[in-house]
């Protein structure tokens, strides 16, 4: 009863709703969160964990056997087809801005076919996300972010497709696939186990027909189950994948001590963990790591600032991001080294040498910036940018 009154309600508020309506207003939306990188300068983000995708996608090329332990399978697998292609990195960048895109626009419609009041404020509300700079950063980087986000919403119009045509079985294993193939990009996926459990679950209680049943409910474990008997091959693990136990690993290491009830080769690894951190941070850099767990504690300023802050601030901050990213090549704490000073930096990591740097293809003069060759670190090329904030468009050289 309230939901007929609702809909009602809005239909006589808005009257009645065509489809290009919410489309364009998507379509709107998305253009001018992104337009003005795309036509400016736009060059793609290398993160610290881009190099590792890119030395899986490089594995496939050389049609040798890819492990799948520290990093899933599908964003290596999408790299690969594309430098198969297209030896630049901005075709990664262009994907992924089109299936961002294309999956806005999917939800979009799926919404519409089952209530088209409701569409419109689908709409805005995809439209307000991709809007948001923090999201075209991932989208215009090497990560897996922006596929997980598309993949995501692809799945989710699939499963108001299914609703839409009467409990398709289609519509059912795509919504299937769907879930298991998010999994494949990211780990954190794994909550979609408990939204598979509760569908299908529904159906079985609605009586829905079986052969949409077995549509559903076939893909998803036979692909999570071939993607872990895959890396019991490879790696020697029944798991989707072991970043768990590099996940602790990173967050754990810095507390980590010798203790003689532990045997002696454990021991031994702590004590290399230790010399290693030691040797990497200075002893005020491992009081703050030590003391990480109480924000508040260690920056009060910082954190009150950081839950304040609107998040459309980040958006001034960004414009001219093109400029401003270059795809380095550096440690992460020379975010905050003292010789550095501020400016636009981005840390990167790409592996040893900097065949996915060549890849983005970088013009030889950077507008306002100087790239610089810094020393060497984690057996990788160390750059750095800083900003010049030249007068009057001064351009500084960029050294590659």
């Amino acid at each position: 009863m309230f939901d007929k009154i609702r809909k009602v309600a809005l239909e006589d508020f808005l009257g009645p709703v065509r489809w290009w309506v919410p489309g364009a207003v998507f379509f709107g939306l998305f253009v001018a969160g992104r337009l003005w990188f795309f036509v400016d300068f736009p060059i793609p983000a290398i993160h610290p964990d881009s190099g590792s995708y890119f030395a899986v996608a490089e594995t496939i090329q050389n049609r040798e056997v890819p492990k799948f332990g520290d990093r899933s399978p599908l964003y290596p697998a999408v790299m690969a087809l594309v430098f198969s292609l297209v030896d630049r990195a901005m075709a990664i960048v262009y994907l992924q801005t089109l299936l961002a895109f294309s999956a806005g626009l999917a939800m979009t419609y799926a919404v519409y076919s089952l209530r088209p009041t409701l569409s419109l404020f689908v709409a805005v509300a995809l439209g307000a996300y991709f809007l948001d700079a923090d999201v075209l950063e991932h989208e215009t980087a090497l990560l897996t972010e922006s596929l997980y986000t598309s993949l995501l919403l692809f799945t989710f119009a699939a499963f108001l497709a299914c609703f839409k045509k009467r409990y398709s079985g289609c519509w059912a294993a795509v919504f299937s696939t769907g879930m298991a193939l998010t999994i494949y990009t990211k780990p954190g996926g794994m909550f979609l186990v408990v939204i598979y459990g509760l569908v299908l679950g529904y159906f079985l209680w609605c009586s829905v027909p079986w052969s949409t049943v077995l549509a559903l409910a076939l893909p998803f474990p036979l692909l999570l189950f071939s993607l872990a008997k895959y890396n019991q091959k490879t790696i020697g693990s029944f798991v989707l994948s072991a970043s768990d136990a590099t996940e602790v690993t990173f967050v754990t290491n810095m507390f980590w001590d010798q203790d003689p009830g532990y045997p002696p080769e454990i021991n031994e690894a702590v004590r290399k963990v230790q010399e290693l951190t030691a040797s990497r941070n200075t002893p005020h850099e491992i009081k703050i790591l030590r003391e990480s767990w109480n924000v508040m504690a260690v920056y009060p300023p910082l954190f009150t600032w950081t839950l304040l802050r609107p998040s459309f601030r980040n958006f001034k901050s960004d414009l001219g991001l093109g400029k401003a990213r270059l795809p380095i090549l550096a440690a992460p704490y020379f975010l905050g080294h003292d010789s550095t000073p501020p400016g636009p930096i981005l840390s990167a990591f790409c592996g040893d040498d900097d065949r996915l740097l060549r890849k983005c293809h970088l013009p030889g003069r950077f507008p306002g910036l100087s790239l610089e060759s810094g020393e060497s670190l984690l057996h990788s090329k160390t750059l750095f940018a800083r900003s010049r904030h030249a007068p009057n468009g001064a351009v500084g050289e960029g050294v590659c």
